[in-house]
């Protein structure tokens, strides 16, 4: 049986956003005792929009990298066996 457990979490950006041109997800976790303890990493680059004050209509973009490190400790009832751990991104 499969268990899904949402983990939501808003991630604050220093500008606004035009694109968002690479993304990745890495892991770093423990299984123990039911219990998983580690962290993912959200990293990548975006393209900010920015408008030049002379002409309102001439575009600037800037590539600026991103980096999140969401922390995670999930503790899963013993009636279920842990065997591993699939995650998935959504934008």
């Amino acid at each position: 049986m499969n268990k899904i457990i949402p983990f939501k979490k808003e991630l604050t950006f220093i500008t606004d956003i035009y694109d968002i041109t690479s993304i990745s997800l890495e892991h770093n976790y423990k299984i123990k005792d039911n219990e998983v303890t580690g962290e993912f990493i959200v990293s990548g680059e975006y393209v900010k929009n920015r408008t030049n004050t002379i002409n309102r209509t001439f575009k600037i973009l800037d590539n600026i990298g991103f980096f999140f490190l969401l922390r995670v400790n999930v503790s899963i009832r013993s009636m279920f066996l842990l065997l591993g751990l699939i995650y998935q991104l959504t934008i």
